[in-house]
């Protein structure tokens, strides 16, 4: 029965433009969103595949994937409220550096 009210509820909300997301994810959630984000995930490193991961990496990646999902569900840093301010970092010239090196990632000043 809760699943059906939950259908029900998602179906009215996607109308709507809405969804709803589990607060904790699956872990198939997160693979999925590991896969999508870098589609060597599953593969192996080594000379078969190079560019694959290794258990350390795969460890780095589900744990970015843990951070996003909580910024999607709103247990992150985003603040509604402050949207005008994140999208005047970009409209300033500030860009979003592809690169996690923190001597890369250098705010405006």
């Amino acid at each position: 029965m809760k699943r059906f009210l939950l259908r029900i509820v998602n179906m009215i909300m996607q109308r709507c433009g809405y969804t709803i997301v589990p607060t904790k994810p699956t872990d198939g959630l997160l693979i999925s969103m590991a896969i999508r984000y870098d589609q060597t995930f599953g593969l192996n490193s080594g000379n078969i595949y190079p560019g694959g991961h290794t258990p350390d990496s795969r460890k780095r990646l589900i744990d970015k994937m843990k951070l996003l999902h909580e910024e999607v569900v709103g247990l992150g840093c985003y603040d509604p409220a402050r949207e005008d301010y994140y999208t005047s970092l970009v409209l300033s010239g500030w860009t979003i550096p592809f690169n996690s090196d923190p001597i890369v990632n250098r705010f405006p000043r």
